[in-house]
């Protein structure tokens, strides 16, 4: 009987310890991939945008931020897009060491989660994008005098295989929680474009399943909070 336990004992511990290896070659995997999507170039623009900015508005997140290209004037003001493509909530919050914005800005816009949700090897963890977005949101509090987050976008139906769909809705609730919480502007611009299923966006909504035909609607919706 002891040898029994004590062989169970060990396959235990190997057990842990794959898991433990696997977590931790994933957040290796996703740091690598992040420092590669916020390059030192794209690092330094940004960082000079900054350096310049008056009463700016700052578009943060990830590339349903990065689309919208420069919306100037927004509430009358220049806009700066630091949206970074393909980056998740995680991802965005290391990110924000390297951003060095010497004054708050006027307002900020946040969209992030679609990436967060992306399925992978290990299941997507509610709680862990409900730590990460509220870190990310505390922050982004810091550098703006007001900030507005919008729902996670829907996706379309020719790549929803590639999500946690369950996530993707979670997402949008944890985010809105956290909004009333902290005190920050929650707002779905999306809504239009959702489906029966609301992950799921309406026909011809998308330009290749993940990303809108036209971001200039969803922005102007969220300008009526962004501007006061």
């Amino acid at each position: 009987m002891p040898r029994r336990w004590a062989a169970v004992a060990v396959a235990l511990a190997v057990v842990a310890a794959a898991g433990l290896w696997l977590v931790l070659w994933l957040e290796g995997v996703d740091r690598g991939r992040y420092a590669h999507l916020a390059t030192p170039e794209r690092i330094a623009g940004l960082n000079r945008a900054f350096a310049e900015m008056g009463d700016d508005v700052v578009l943060f997140g990830d590339s349903h931020s990065e689309f919208i290209g420069d919306p100037s004037p927004l509430c009358g003001r220049q806009a700066i897009n630091a949206g970074i493509g393909g980056i998740s909530a995680r991802g965005y919050l290391n990110l924000l060491d390297q951003l060095r914005m010497p004054r708050r800005a006027y307002a900020g816009l946040l969209t992030i989660g679609t990436n967060s949700a992306l399925d992978k090897p290990l299941p997507r963890s509610r709680a862990a994008f409900r730590d990460n977005a509220a870190a990310l949101v505390a922050a982004l509090q810091t550098r703006t005098q007001w900030l507005v987050v919008t729902a996670v976008p829907p996706v379309g139906p020719d790549v929803a295989h590639l999500f946690d769909l369950a996530a993707l809705e979670a997402y949008s609730e944890e985010l809105e929680g956290i909004c009333r919480k902290a005190g920050c502007r929650f707002l779905d611009p999306f809504s239009a474009i959702r489906s029966e299923n609301p992950v799921i966006a309406r026909p011809g909504a998308m330009r290749d399943g993940v990303h809108l035909v036209d971001y200039r609607t969803p922005l102007t919706r969220s300008a009526a909070l962004l501007c006061g």
